[in-house]
């Protein structure tokens, strides 16, 4: 669990995980990041009570959500990991013991995950439900993830070996959790238990559904770009095949803008990854770019022709 100003909220999530009903040890790690409001004090006054359950990781100073993040994962002893930020919590008594159950039914599925319901915080109602239909399948491969993210934090458990090192680039994301099930999804398949266990609160302060359009927009390239220059060859094409597409609209758009200078940048960016990443779509990519640029300077020479630049 990572926590950051969650004094609102951090009560309900940790009394979700001290009521699971699980015949094996459970221990429940939290990240605190120096808050500014009680959550810390909160963490504080639960330790004690439950020695040997709570275990807090903690500093003098705040890091940032990715190092919280990471430390935690990092600190972890048991041999699955369960998440659960916590402005979240789980409904069900029984969702430790079922996920542990179905991850030891089946030691080659690196994660599973299950449904959750939205809550809308400033209104209490159930706005919703995660994943949709067509995504509740029982094993899926990590490919899939290529199309977004399906698997809600709250409901992921992950096998702890599944996860690899955690690299500096990891860090530097603006997102942990869709990354880490892409990683994990790489040492085995990815699970479904088809039963709600979960509440995944819509709020303000929220870390990402909280983040406007254009910041969630930027943080998702970011990854995906991360994962088509980190995964093994093996794994990776479906990555570079996404980023090069977001790499063509950038080239696109700017082409349509008639800036010679920006245009020229996408297309050297797509031109460099293409060649580096996928040189079997080399000589297209080429064929796309210089069309674009052609564009780009017939529309700049008609915007001089008319007068609208200086």
């Amino acid at each position: 669990m990572i926590t950051y100003n969650h004094e609102k909220f951090i009560d309900k999530a940790i009394e979700s995980v001290l009521t699971q009903e699980i015949e094996v040890g459970v221990e429940l790690v939290i990240g605190e990041d120096c808050s500014v409001d009680s959550t810390r004090s909160i963490v504080e006054t639960y330790a004690p009570r439950f020695p040997g359950v709570i275990r807090l990781v903690t500093s003098n100073e705040n890091v940032g959500t990715m190092k919280n993040f990471v430390r935690t994962i990092e600190a972890c002893r048991g041999d699955y990991i369960a998440f659960l930020e916590a402005d979240d919590y789980w409904t069900s008594k029984d969702k430790l013991r079922l996920q542990t159950a179905f991850l030891d039914e089946h030691p080659d599925c690196a994660l599973c995950h299950h449904r959750v319901s939205y809550l809308d915080d400033a209104t209490g109602e159930i706005v919703g439900e995660f994943p949709v239909p067509q995504r509740r399948i029982e094993r899926t491969t990590g490919s899939e993830l290529v199309g977004g993210n399906f698997i809600q934090t709250c409901s992921l458990m992950i096998r702890r070996k599944a996860i690899p090192r955690l690299s500096e680039d990891f860090v530097k994301l603006k997102l942990a959790d869709y990354p880490i099930c892409v990683l994990a999804s790489h040492n085995g398949w990815i699970g479904y238990i088809d039963q709600n266990m979960g509440v995944y609160r819509l709020h303000a302060g929220s870390a990402w559904s909280g983040q406007d359009i254009d910041y969630r927009d930027a943080g998702i390239r970011q990854m995906v770009r991360f994962m088509a220059l980190s995964l093994s060859r093996e794994y990776r094409g479906p990555w570079v095949a996404r980023f090069l597409q977001n790499l063509h609209s950038d080239l696109s758009l700017k082409s349509r803008s008639g800036n010679i200078r920006s245009t020229v940048g996408a297309g050297g960016a797509l031109l460099w990854y293409g060649i580096w990443l996928d040189t079997v779509r080399a000589p297209l990519l080429l064929y796309y770019a210089t069309r674009l640029l052609a564009g780009a300077a017939r529309r700049r020479l008609l915007m001089l022709w008319h007068g609208t630049v200086a």
